[in-house]
C-alpha cells in the first residue's frame, strides 16, 4: 500500500535525523554519597558517540562521516514534515471513502462473512496507525524541547563561568599592572638615590683634593 511506503520512508528519515542530529542524554556514571545519588550525564548525538566508541573500523567511520556530510538538517526536517502531511492526508482520504461497496453485499469471503467487515478492520488499523504516529511525533517534540532546554542551561552555565574567568583575568592584570608600577617607582627612587650618593662622594673627593693642593 502507498501508506506503508510513505511510513517506511518516514521512519528512515526520522532515524537519520535522530542518529545524526538530535543530541540525547546518556548516563556516564552514578555515585551514591550518603543518602544522595549523584549522576553525571553526557549530551551528544548517537553519531558522535559511535565515532568515539572505537568499535568500528576506519571504513565504517568514513562511511558514517560521508553520510553525515551529505545530510542537511533543515531539508531533512522539511521532508519529514512533508511525508507526515502526505501520510495524514492519505489516511484521512481512506477514512473518508465509502467503506461498503454495493457489490460487497453479494460477495462473501471464505469464512462466510461479508468482505466489508475486513474493510472496516483496515479502517480501524489505519486509525490506530494515525494515533501512533501522532503520539510518536509528540514524544519526539517533547524530547527535542527537553534537550534544547538542557543545552540552553549548559550555555548559560558556560557563559557564567566564562564571565567569572574573564573577571579573574582582569583582576590579575590589574594587580600585575599595580605591582609593575610600584616596582618602577622603587627602581626610579633607587636610581636617584644612587646618583645623589655618587655625586656626594665625588664632591667630597674634589674637596679633599682641593685641600691637599692648597696645603
Amino acid at each position: 500500500p502507498e501508506e506503508l511506503a510513505i511510513l517506511e520512508e518516514l521512519m528512515k528519515l526520522i532515524s537519520l535525523r535522530h542518529n545524526y542530529f538530535i543530541p540525547t542524554l546518556k548516563l556516564v556514571y552514578k555515585e551514591r554519597r550518603g543518602g544522595k545519588v549523584y549522576r553525571k550525564y553526557e549530551i551528544d548525538t548517537p553519531f558522535n558517540r559511535m565515532l568515539r566508541s572505537g568499535t568500528i573500523d576506519e571504513e565504517d567511520k568514513k562511511r558514517l562521516i560521508d553520510t553525515r556530510k551529505s545530510l542537511d538538517f533543515v531539508k531533512l526536517s522539511r521532508k519529514i514534515e512533508e511525508l507526515l502531511k502526505n501520510l495524514t492526508e492519505h489516511i484521512k482520504n481512506t477514512l473518508d471513502k465509502e467503506v461498503i461497496h454495493p457489490n460487497l453485499l453479494s460477495q462473501k469471503s471464505a469464512s462466510g462473512r461479508f468482505n466489508f467487515e475486513e474493510r472496516c478492520g483496515i479502517r480501524q488499523d489505519l486509525h490506530d496507525l494515525k494515533e501512533r504516529i501522532t503520539h510518536l511525533e509528540e514524544r519526539m517534540n517533547e524530547r527535542f524541547l527537553l534537550v534544547e532546554a538542557k543545552i540552553n542551561n549548559l550555555e548559560e552555565r558556560m557563559n557564567e563561568r566564562f564571565t567569572l574567568v574573564e573577571s579573574r583575568i582582569n583582576h590579575l592584570e590589574a594587580q600585575m599592572n599595580e605591582r609593575m608600577t610600584n616596582l618602577e617607582r622603587k627602581v626610579d627612587t633607587y636610581f636617584r638615590w644612587m646618583v645623589g650618593f655618587q655625586f656626594t662622594i665625588l664632591l667630597a673627593i674634589v674637596s679633599i683634593l682641593l685641600r691637599l693642593m692648597s696645603g
